[in-house]
C-alpha cells in the first residue's frame, strides 16, 4: 500500500517537515507518518491501516506535489 500527498488545498507544493517513522517500523491505523506544511499549517499524514513500512521515497525538505507516493508499507 502506498501513502501519497493527499489534497489539502489550493496548492502546487507542499514541504516536508519532517518523517516520523522509518523504514522497518510496525505501524497501526491512525499513527502518525509525515509532517507536511502547507499554506503555513502543518499537516500530520497518518496511517491508514496497519503495517510494516517497506520504503520511504521522501525525505525532509523536500517539496512535492500533491499525489506523489510518499512511502509504502505492507
Amino acid at each position: 500500500m502506498e501513502i501519497k500527498v493527499p489534497d489539502i488545498g489550493d496548492f502546487k507544493n507542499v514541504e516536508i517537515i519532517e518523517i516520523l517513522v522509518k523504514e522497518g517500523d510496525a505501524v497501526s491505523e491512525g499513527d502518525g507518518l509525515i509532517v507536511l506544511e502547507a499554506m503555513k499549517m502543518e499537516n500530520i499524514i497518518k496511517s491508514t491501516r496497519e503495517g510494516v513500512l517497506k520504503h520511504i521515497q521522501a525525505t525532509e525538505g523536500d517539496s512535492v506535489e500533491k499525489n506523489a507516493i510518499l512511502l509504502s508499507y505492507e
